[in-house]
């Protein structure tokens, strides 16, 4: 048969199948249905998951790379916001960012409160074009906020107890706390005081046997130091207190010449305490200690002999056996000074809580403990109830110095003069994990210790005190000043408060 267009139609005629053919057929159908097709309906669902995978991983990071742009740019508007569409995607975010969705809501209510704050600050420079009525409804609506925020800080002045609270600063959640740093004069005297009849007491009983007593009356262990009274001390133990002058004039008069002044004679033990530079003693003070307490006891014929031969025992050797003795606690103990610091934690129980009840105090510094690595982009501080002309404070991270400019807020309840310090925005400092801390015992600082309760404390000083040299070439210890820290300069007791801290 031919086709249409020429050629042979037989030759393409299919080739008869005979029943073989068609029984090997249905072998591989069968063949490949029991082993090929669940391994490729596998394979199908293993691209299938990875494409939604993928899709995931890519939606993510366009979610992600959303956020940290509405983080860096909403909150930093002129008036912080965020646009209709910012919130729309907030909310669709939440669902699956809560974490990060949260955290940019945080930073916009702080950054929103900063501008009020601001805001009433500026209020009396606003443009005149503008209209007086809606220049004075933000005047008041400013005040009103900044009043109840400097109110809420600082407290309303109805009480001597006044203290002050965090608004938008660190948080449990990345920190342990915050350690603040602090000298208080009136502490310092009772510091050294108990210090100084621990030291005589220590000596005295180094030397006393069975028959020798040394009789000098003394406070017993349960003594209360923190309700001290001088002269009543003095009537109670009129030899302790002899001793103790002496002993203050020794160091006294050593820290005076140690700066080139002549010592003031006239000055009362109190008064030459307060010029005492460091608590403790170094190891040329104790020579001399050892001699003002030894001859004391000897001049004074203030020891007893237990002896059946008492009035025949040499009273010589006997001075010379107290004499030698003493001399010889001062020298197998290693005394060391340290800096008249007293140093308060403030640790945080849940990922909510900040600095809270901060008094007014000489502070020196305040470090922050973060629990994970951070990274901080601005600081702010206000600062109150100080001469607040010579005032200042500045953030320090090793050599990296961070310097604050100032403004002056107004509308506290109790009239009392406050400044707001401010960073620049947009910082990078990054700050590693807090170490000079005792996880097993946070709270060990909490109700603020001396550096020389620190020293002779439980718990090894070394977690938080270091050896350092001062201005004459001396080993002291000083507080550990690793991380991120706040130095203060003023001139004498006043409130902080760390208004916000942004980091993350």
């Amino acid at each position: 048969m031919s086709g249409r267009f020429g050629g042979d139609y037989d030759q393409y005629d299919d080739e008869e199948l005979d029943d073989d053919d068609l029984d090997n057929l249905e072998d591989d159908d069968e063949e490949f249905d029991e082993d090929d097709a669940e391994e490729l309906e596998e394979e199908i669902e293993e691209e299938i998951k990875q494409e939604k995978a993928k899709k995931k991983r890519a939606d993510n990071r366009a979610i992600e790379n959303r956020l940290k742009k509405i983080r860096a740019t909403a909150p930093y508007r002129f008036h912080p916001h965020f646009t209709i569409r910012e919130r729309v995607f907030l909310n669709k975010a939440r669902k699956t960012h809560s974490r990060q969705v949260a955290s940019i809501e945080r930073l916009m209510r702080r950054r929103q409160e900063v501008f009020r704050i601001k805001s009433a600050s500026a209020g009396s420079s606003l443009p005149l074009v503008l209209i007086f009525g809606l220049i004075l409804i933000l005047i008041i609506f400013a005040i009103a906020i900044v009043g109840s925020i400097l109110s809420f800080l600082f407290g309303d002045g109805s009480t001597d107890n006044n203290t002050a609270s965090s608004q938008f600063g660190v948080n449990g959640e990345d920190f342990y706390g915050t350690r603040v740093i602090y000298t208080d004069a009136e502490k310092a005297q009772i510091e050294i005081i108990e210090n100084y009849i621990d030291i005589l007491q220590n000596s005295i009983e180094s030397v006393e046997t069975e028959s020798l007593d040394i009789t000098i009356d003394l406070p017993q262990e349960d003594f209360d130091y923190s309700s001290f009274d001088l002269e009543t001390f003095a009537s109670s133990y009129p030899n302790a207190y002899q001793i103790l002058i002496d002993m203050v004039d020794v160091v006294y008069s050593r820290d005076i010449e140690s700066i080139g002044e002549i010592g003031n004679d006239e000055l009362t033990v109190l008064e030459k305490i307060d010029e005492i530079k460091y608590f403790g003693l170094n190891a040329d003070l104790a020579i001399e200690v050892s001699t003002v307490i030894s001859s004391y006891i000897n001049d004074q014929d203030l020891y007893t002999l237990q002896s059946s031969e008492e009035e025949s025992e040499d009273t010589t050797a006997v001075e010379q056996q107290i004499t030698d003795g003493i001399s010889l606690y001062f020298t197998e103990n290693n005394f060391v000074r340290l800096e008249k610091y007293f140093i308060k934690d403030y640790i945080f129980e849940s990922a909510e809580d900040m600095m809270e009840n901060i008094e007014a105090e000489d502070y020196i510094a305040m470090i922050f403990m973060p629990k994970n690595q951070v990274q901080f982009s601005s600081f702010s501080f206000i600062a109150s109830q100080t001469n607040l002309d010579t005032f200042n404070l500045y953030v320090q991270q090793g050599n990296e110095i961070i310097n604050f400019t100032s403004e002056q807020l107004t509308g506290a309840e109790d009239g009392a003069e406050s400044n707001l310090y401010s960073s620049e925005d947009n910082l990078n400092l990054t700050a590693q994990v807090y170490e000079n801390i005792s996880l097993d015992n946070m709270s060990y600082l909490s109700t603020g210790m001396s550096l020389l309760d620190i020293l002779n404390g439980e718990i090894d000083y070394l977690t938080y005190l270091k050896s350092a040299t001062n201005q004459e070439e001396e080993e002291i210890l000083t507080f550990k000043d690793d991380g991120v820290i706040t130095y203060f300069e003023a001139e004498d007791d006043f409130i902080f408060v760390e208004f916000e801290t942004i980091w993350n």
